[in-house]
């Protein structure tokens, strides 16, 4: 269906990523109306992980003292605990400060640390329905505060965008995000910062309101001015060009 989509669209499609005051909005809103959520959420936002990821990953794979964790395995969606490898491959994500605070101050608060990193409220295995069910929950909550009802794969989309807007290389935000370079560079284009907007091809100082009459009073085309002034060769004409002037 993806590819099927591509086909018909007419143009390169970019992806929607919250603002950061809307972050703020929602974390906020998270933390006092949805606390199992919130480290979830916070956890998508500042990695760009996929959801099945980090609902699959568990304190094994969390190494704070290097702070990073290790992508392993996604659900498989039959519940059960049972789960697969991530279509991409497994990977290395490394954690931000804040983030390394917030994994030891979860792994800290509770009496029993189960197998999964972010379980459901009943301290097992998330399933991806209930999940889901408590994110459109809070998302609904989050629109009342003028927060955009996106689906929580934005948070990856949202992470990609910051992360280049903050001058972070494609390359490096791809091997973080588990994607290709070329889908970063595609859909995310919109986000990188220009580094130098002073290059051109034409000749500087070019006084465009005279272009069209030359210093004999002669008309001249911009071909003409550029060749004289840059000092470009004439591109050699068409052949539809070398009929009309036989």
């Amino acid at each position: 269906m993806r590819e099927a989509r591509k086909v018909t669209a007419s143009e390169t499609a970019t992806r929607d990523a919250w603002t950061k005051d809307e972050i703020v909005t929602l974390l906020e809103l998270a933390s006092w109306k949805s606390p199992h959520l919130f480290p979830a959420l916070a956890f998508a936002l500042g990695t760009g992980c996929r959801r099945g990821e980090i609902l699959g990953l568990r304190w094994e794979d969390v190494d704070l003292a290097r702070r990073r964790v290790q992508i392993r395995r996604v659900p498989t969606g039959e519940g059960k605990g049972k789960t697969r490898v991530p279509k991409t491959g497994g990977r290395i994500v490394p954690l931000s400060p804040d983030l390394v605070d917030l994994l030891d101050q979860l792994s800290r608060d509770r009496v029993r640390r189960p197998s999964w990193v972010f379980c459901s409220p009943r301290g097992y295995q998330w399933q991806e329905r209930n999940f889901t069910r408590a994110w459109e929950t809070l998302r609904e909550k989050a629109a009342i505060k003028g927060v955009r009802a996106l689906p929580f794969h934005c948070t990856r989309h949202t992470y990609i965008t910051l992360a280049l807007e903050a001058g972070m290389p494609a390359k490096q935000v791809s091997d973080r995000v588990g994607a290709s370079v070329a889908t970063i560079e595609a859909h995310y284009a919109h986000a990188v910062p220009v580094q130098d907007d002073s290059f051109t091809v034409l000749p500087m100082g070019t006084e465009w309101g005279q272009v069209g009459t030359g210093e004999s009073g002669e008309a001249r085309n911009t071909a003409d001015l550029m060749v004289t002034r840059a000092r470009f060769e004439r591109a050699t004409p068409s052949f539809g060009e070398s009929r009309r002037s036989e």
